[in-house]
């Protein structure tokens, strides 16, 4: 259970740096994934799925003029960041798109807490242990016998 544990918090760090690479790197440019009748698209902070309703309009297309799977471009034009997550439905002319936005700061702060937590209890020394070496320090009183450094207080006993 514990090489869970830390296997989850390393693998934690990697899911959360990586979506601060992509928060960060779509404010200056575009990846765009294609799929017959999808579009996921990372875009100024957010990542937008735009999936079709009615009439899947890349399946009309010629093969030669269907866009690569992954293409990434420089953005240009103004930055828009949106803050909140956002869904609407919209058409034109004999096609709908379903449109899903979601701001990459939202899975970054998520990741981010429970990965700096599962680091934060780690890193605690439990009661009655030295804070500097995790000796155990029951029934002992003064400093550590292993490194010297003064003993933290042992847990209450619970009353009742």
């Amino acid at each position: 259970m514990a090489r869970l544990r830390a296997s989850a918090k390393w693998i934690g760090l990697a899911l959360t740096v990586a979506t601060l690479v992509l928060l960060v790197g779509s404010m200056w440019f575009n990846l765009t994934h294609w799929r017959s009748g999808a579009i996921v698209r990372i875009d100024a902070g957010v990542v937008r799925l735009t999936t079709t309703l009615v009439d899947d309009p890349l399946s009309r297309l010629s093969p030669e003029r269907v866009p690569p799977e992954w293409q990434w471009s420089r953005r240009d034009g103004p930055l828009r960041v949106r803050w909140l997550p956002h869904t609407s439905i919209w058409a034109a002319g004999a096609t709908s798109w379903r449109v899903f936005i979601l701001p990459l700061w939202i899975p970054t702060l998520v990741l981010g807490s429970l990965t700096g937590w599962s680091f934060w209890r780690w890193r605690r020394p439990k009661p009655g242990e030295c804070p500097r070496c995790r000796y155990d320090l029951g029934g002992l009183s003064g400093p550590c016998p292993e490194c010297g450094h003064g003993a933290t207080p042992p847990r209450p006993e619970p009353i009742g």
